[in-house]
């Protein structure tokens, strides 16, 4: 078999000078021992994809997709010399790709390597690897491995020894991930263009949740959705001393069955307008297919101890004796990445995500299908749907319905220039005025 070599190395941000610098360990696709991943660039060769996470204890895991499940896209033949097609994963776990015939480690690759094929609307494609190779053969390349530290990938079409790993580390020290954009590289996020009056019966329980406890995988400016929501939720009228905003280690799953279960019904009124908004991940129970929004203490692995029900919330929710409850969900449930994760293990949920019964009073607008993933605006700042809900509202759009009506086209159109399907949902009536 005519093939390229190219030996892949990772060198923590933090041992760059170390001389004993060596290749991080992945596990050979056969189970046997250790070894370094090495990639092999050849032209037409079929693959089948392994799927090695690195978790925060720094075992590492192993899942094989011999036969892919729908949610993922196939995979094909190489279609040129330095293509290589995965399977779709927003979660920032690492890839290992394996020679279909022996076994063989191919490549190694994190979700920040990658990007997305015109042709393959559900794959994730890394396009002409020679290209990013220096005429001396090195490729500098960073990337990030889930929590670990920051770490620079080289490679060499004629390997790398200890020493050479030592050139480059040294060479290449100012080549590190740059850091989060802090708030304020953002533009500033869409203001209220509106004023209604005070409601003193209205409620709100806002909740954005970035980062967790114990998942690797953030939900990227979950919480500067949650401030955004709030803005605009006050200007609808809602009083600052009946709005409940959690974040971050205060929505923990305690917090949210105290607010959503003592708290509402505690407050609740006959002409009380409730909104319910949740900016984060939310998960499937693989067993049973059922929709979990995830608090900053929850766990995939423990969905039904550690998480909230959304059929449980519909149903507390539509318990309450309030005129009307909006709930905006910027999640999503497939378990395919984005703003959704997954127990160890198992593969995305098609077709039978279980959201549950929207009661009468109820009204859902979420930001995308059941088998879909929920992304963001990297130039926004925000989540894709919640950006184009706050800009529905500032464009005078006063019901559910109309709200759906404009943004769904918007985050639609987003999507499809990122080669991805997101199409938001609305449940229960649309009819009634927020204003």
């Amino acid at each position: 078999m005519n093939s390229r070599f190219l030996t892949l190395a990772l060198i923590p941000l933090g041992l760059l000078l170390s001389a004993c610098a060596v290749a991080t360990p992945v596990r050979s696709v056969g189970g046997g021992a250790t070894g370094s991943a090495t990639a092999v660039m050849a032209p037409r060769v079929p693959l089948k994809a392994c799927l090695v996470r690195k978790r925060k204890s720094g075992r590492a895991e192993q899942f094989h997709f011999d036969s892919l499940s729908p949610a993922f896209t196939q995979l094909t033949e190489l279609k040129d010399n330095c293509d290589i097609l995965i399977a779709q994963d927003y979660n920032p776990h690492v890839y290992e790709f394996s020679d279909m015939a022996d076994g063989r480690p191919l490549f190694t690759l994190t979700y920040s390597d990658l990007r997305w094929g015109k042709d393959q609307r559900n794959a994730l494609m890394v396009a002409d690897i020679k290209e990013r190779l220096s005429p001396s053969g090195e490729l500098f390349k960073s990337i990030k491995l889930h929590s670990a530290p920051p770490a620079v990938a080289a490679a060499s079409s004629g390997g790398l020894s200890a020493a050479d790993i030592e050139r480059i580390a040294k060479a290449v020290q100012g080549a590190a991930p740059a850091a989060p954009a802090s708030a304020a590289s953002y533009p500033p996020s869409p203001s209220p263009r509106f004023n209604a009056a005070d409601r003193p019966h209205d409620l709100a329980i806002i909740i954005g949740i970035e980062s967790y406890s114990d998942i690797a995988s953030k939900a990227s400016y979950a919480e500067r959705d949650a401030d955004a929501f709030k803005a605009h939720v006050r200007a609808l009228g809602v009083p600052e001393r009946n709005i409940v905003l959690l974040k971050g280690s205060k929505a923990g799953k305690a917090s949210l069955e105290k607010n959503i279960e003592a708290w509402l019904p505690r407050m609740v009124k006959a002409d009380s307008r409730v909104y319910f908004y949740f900016s984060g991940h939310g998960a499937p129970d693989v067993k049973t297919g059922q929709a979990y929004l995830v608090p900053w203490d929850g766990d995939p692995n423990f969905l039904e101890s550690t998480a909230y029900p959304v059929a449980k919330l519909y149903k507390k929710l539509g318990a309450l004796p309030a005129k009307q409850v909006l709930v905006a969900m910027d999640s999503c449930f497939s378990g395919a990445g984005g703003r959704s994760v997954l127990a160890s293990g198992a593969r995305p949920l098609v077709g039978r995500i279980e959201i549950g019964i929207v009661p009468p009073t109820v009204t859902v607008l979420a930001a995308s299908g059941s088998n879909e993933i929920s992304g963001s605006l990297d130039e926004k700042g925000h989540g894709a749907f919640t950006y184009f809900l706050l800009e529905g509202l500032n464009a005078g759009k006063t019901t559910p319905k109309a709200l759906n009506d404009y943004l769904t086209p918007r985050v639609q159109d987003e999507a499809r220039r990122l080669n991805r399907d997101q199409t938001p949902q609305l449940q229960g009536g649309g009819g009634w005025s927020l204003r």
